[in-house]
């Protein structure tokens, strides 16, 4: 199988080999487009920032994701950049929608391009499933988008679903083979989850499903999914985007000396104990932006349990973003195992923030808000798990300095 854009999936072949000079012809190659796909669907330039990294960064830490015997290596960083966008989207406190001058680079409905099945569905299908797909929106946002009750939305996509994988042929989905159960309640949810259109709780079950190398029916659904809506990537406008291989190479391989001047060093002695762990919300992965706050704040937090000797310090500065997290006492991990830093939500669940590689650790994030919960839990290195695999170890409260 080979992409119509170039030689894409050769490139993820040789970055699941973990070949850096491959990683970095592949941002250079796909950058632009996947940057436009975060863009329109967030409207938002330092979140779409936030979601270019995140998606480069799990790239390389799950390269296994990408298949060439069922997906084109283009669809595949489509569909990725998409799940990251939506997910950051969902995690809106007020799921507001984009807004503001970057949306000037969305695509509206009359440039969007009408593939052949879409132009066989009904109007309305055909309208709901592209602003779904191109723009991420969930049940109760096609719902605003046109017209029809919430409480009847859903069925009414099932049936465009349905008439649209009557209409998608073979020859549309570039090889892929539909599974036997195609038109199961398992393929269906794949479906919910390729539109788009899933809330925050029921897109987690599928990620976790899709993580899981024993869900090889629900994985093969899924691509077969993005293969039939795969010709609506061709409306996704490519954007240049900022070169953000430095912020994303320093994640993932190591932050170079140079960045580890930190705030965290100079606030040292401003809390008892140490400052400790601060956090991103609403993000899987903890990753770069660009300072967009015009006023710099520094929020810090400890990290720290009765009885536990263990214990870690941090701060963010609001006008330079970087986050920095310090262990000031305690043994390292276990052989084997690191570090992992949590944002410990209202409901009990807690979301992966990054994985604390050294005694001190630099990123930037895109916000902190004050009077988050953060924990610390070890778990097995080359991983970066969706849920700690044990108790947190210590946790933190928030504070502005």
């Amino acid at each position: 199988m080979t992409d119509e854009t170039g030689p894409i999936a050769g490139l993820l072949t040789q970055v699941a080999h973990q070949d850096r000079e491959a990683f970095g012809g592949l941002y250079r190659a796909v950058s632009a487009r996947l940057y436009g796909v975060a863009l329109r669907i967030l409207g938002n330039r330092a979140e779409a920032e936030l979601t270019l990294q995140d998606v480069f960064t799990r790239m390389w830490v799950h390269p296994a994701w990408f298949d060439p015997d069922h997906e084109r290596g283009i669809d595949f960083l489509i569909g990725l950049t998409r799940d990251c966008a939506i997910d950051r989207r969902r995690a809106r406190p007020d799921r507001a929608g984009p807004a503001g001058p970057e949306a000037s680079f969305m695509k509206h409905e009359e440039e969007m391009r009408v593939t052949p099945c879409m132009q066989k569905l009904d109007g309305a299908c055909s309208a709901a499933l592209r602003s779904g797909y191109l723009g991420g929106l969930s049940y109760a946002e096609l719902a605003a988008v046109t017209g029809k009750p919430e409480a009847e939305m859903r069925s009414f996509l099932h049936g465009c679903l349905s008439s649209l994988k009557d209409c998608v042929g073979a020859a549309q989905m570039h090889g892929v083979v539909p599974p036997d159960d195609d038109g199961s309640e398992d393929g269906l949810f794949a479906a919910e989850f390729v539109l788009g259109s899933l809330d925050h709780d029921a897109r987690r079950e599928a990620e976790r499903r899709l993580a899981n190398p024993a869900e090889t029916r629900f994985r093969a659904h899924v691509s077969t999914w993005r293969a039939r809506f795969s010709p609506l990537n061709a409306s996704y406008v490519a954007v240049s985007a900022p070169d953000l291989t430095t912020q994303i190479e320093a994640w993932i391989f190591g932050t170079p000396a140079r960045v580890q001047q930190t705030n965290l060093k100079r606030l040292g002695m401003a809390i008892a104990g140490g400052v400790a762990a601060v956090i991103l919300v609403a993000a899987v992965t903890v990753i770069a932006v660009r300072d967009m706050t015009p006023a710099p704040r520094i929020y810090a937090a400890t990290l720290d349990a009765e009885g536990q000797p263990l214990v870690f310090a941090a701060a963010w500065d609001s006008s330079s973003r970087k986050l920095e997290v310090l262990h000031t006492a305690g043994a390292k991990a276990d052989p084997g195992k690191a570090y992992n830093l949590w944002l410990l939500g209202m409901d009990g669940k807690a979301s992966p923030l990054l994985v604390l590689r050294e005694e001190e650790t630099v990123t930037l994030v895109s916000r902190i808000p004050e009077g988050a919960q953060l924990g610390v839990t070890q778990e097995a290195t080359g991983n970066q798990p969706s849920e700690p695999s044990g108790p947190m170890l210590v946790k933190g409260q928030v504070v502005r300095l």
